[in-house]
């Protein structure tokens, strides 16, 4: 059986599989973007504790990304609409060693920082 070529398109479904300590990706968006290029919006509005930060990261080593993050570009910078507590969560597995490949992204349009803080609600 012949593999599969990789899929070029942004668009398309992607699942990246590099070994275990490896972050599956398992839904489609607009575009991809790198985790480092992604800036929380909210600050540290909301918390994460302890028990819903290991439950996320379950959820995570056991079905990947499985949804896009909401992104308002703006100035050069991706700003996080919703999925800052996967953010966070992605961030300390990239610093225990997982690989954590280009992240599926959704653009939300809003004027400015205000319209794009109201859309977070």
């Amino acid at each position: 059986m012949r593999s599969p070529k990789p899929r070029e398109s942004n668009s398309e479904k992607s699942e990246y599989v590099v070994s275990n300590s490896s972050i599956k990706i398992t839904c489609r968006a607009a575009l991809t973007l790198p985790l480092s290029d992604l800036t929380p919006l909210q600050g540290d509005l909301k918390e994460l504790s302890s028990e819903s930060f290991q439950k996320l990261k379950r959820s995570i080593t056991k079905h990947g990304v499985t949804f896009p993050f909401f992104v308002w570009q703006h100035e050069s910078s991706n700003y996080i609409l919703d999925g800052t507590q996967r953010d966070r969560v992605l961030t300390k597995m990239v610093a225990e060693g997982y690989e954590c490949p280009p992240l599926p992204v959704a653009l939300i349009e809003a004027k400015d920082r205000k319209e794009a803080a109201e859309k977070i609600l």
